[in-house]
């Protein structure tokens, strides 16, 4: 027997999140993909913009 989903329409993530700087949307976008090889790493995630302001040495703490 072979399962079957119900197809849902796509939705623009920004309606839904309207309050969010475009780069953090665009972090919690790459953060939450489905597919692990499309999701964004750790490391990757603190070289992301919206973590620009965060010091060097305060990335280092989770880099180690």
């Amino acid at each position: 027997m072979k399962a079957t989903f119900p197809k849902f329409r796509p939705v623009n993530p920004a309606n839904y999140f309207k309050n969010f700087e475009p780069a953090a949307l665009d972090l919690l976008l790459k953060m939450i993909a489905l597919d692990p090889a499309r999701r964004i790493s750790m490391k990757e995630a603190l070289r992301h913009p919206y973590f620009d302001e965060l010091g060097e040495a305060q990335k280092q703490i989770f880099l180690r």
